[in-house]
């Protein structure tokens, strides 16, 4: 509300930046009460003028990447059965964590939880395709925006950064060269990773838990607004960005403002341990 309040009383004068040129690209931003534009640095004075405005980040994202439209194929959840920690193995992580004991004593598996993964590229395989999240009121594959967000067939999640519902982005074909594009996966994999008929293992320390994919290195406000709006529960941040200055407290308000929302942030740590003598 207090967003909507604010666009209002700072519309008109939008508007005219936008006529004069001097901004384009405007972006509401609901998270921070707050919007994105691009802008040349001698039109920075003219941004000032804007009703409401109070901080200006500027943050020099370059070229961007390509526009385009696509959607992910659209996988069948799994078959519910009764949970049984001992029907499978379970790797090491969740052997020392005591997971297992977890599941036993307590029966908290994940059930009911959405836990949204952060990252740039996701391969699927039937261990984590089974509890994929399905937007209730997203037609999958429709080329549509069934549900009105503004976003066309984000039904397992979205790439803000491209407009787009394709989350393979590197082609299975090409994971040999670039095993990095398998991380997003291996984070789906040990967070909610199921067990499958035939397999030996079940890799997620969540196993009834699902999940959704985001891909937004420039778009980190519009995702994290959509994963409060699907009432996801957990947000995983596989990155670290060092030297973002003062644009750090923009990034803390999106989380602040998210967690206020019920969204429990899992920050990447130890990325530049050999490069950074203070952590970032």
């Amino acid at each position: 509300a207090l967003s909507d309040r604010s666009y209002a009383a700072a519309r008109q004068q939008l508007e005219a930046l936008l006529k004069e040129e001097k901004i384009a690209d405007v972006e509401r931003h609901w998270i921070v009460n707050g919007f994105s534009c691009t802008i040349s640095p001698d039109s920075l004075e003219a941004l000032k003028t804007v009703p409401g405005v109070k901080k200006i980040f500027a943050n020099n994202r370059g070229a961007g990447v390509a526009r385009s439209r696509g959607t992910s194929a659209a996988f069948e959840p799994a078959t519910e059965a009764k949970f049984d920690p001992a029907r499978f193995k379970h790797p090491w992580y969740s052997r020392y964590l005591q997971a297992e004991k977890v599941w036993r004593t307590f029966g908290v598996t994940g059930k009911g939880t959405l836990n949204v993964v952060h990252d740039f590229n996701f391969v699927f395989s039937d261990n984590v395709t089974g509890n994929l999240y399905r937007n209730p009121v997203e037609l999958p594959g429709n080329g549509k925006d069934d549900d009105g967000n503004g976003l066309i067939d984000d039904y397992h999640g979205f790439d803000f950064d491209r407009n787009s519902a394709q989350l393979t982005i590197v082609p299975v074909a090409q994971r040999a060269a670039q095993p990095q594009a398998m991380h997003g996966y291996m984070c789906a994999a040990i967070i909610c990773g199921a067990g499958t008929e035939g397999k030996e293992y079940e890799f997620g320390l969540a196993p009834e838990a699902s999940w959704a994919g985001v891909i937004a290195s420039g778009k980190l406000e519009a995702a994290i607004e959509w994963a409060v709006e699907q009432g996801a529960d957990t947000y995983s941040m596989s990155f670290s960005i060092p030297g973002l200055g003062e644009y750090r407290s923009h990034w803390r308000k999106v989380m602040e403002h998210g967690s206020f929302c019920g969204v429990y942030f899992v920050s990447g740590a130890g990325n530049f341990a050999q490069s950074q003598p203070i952590p970032v």
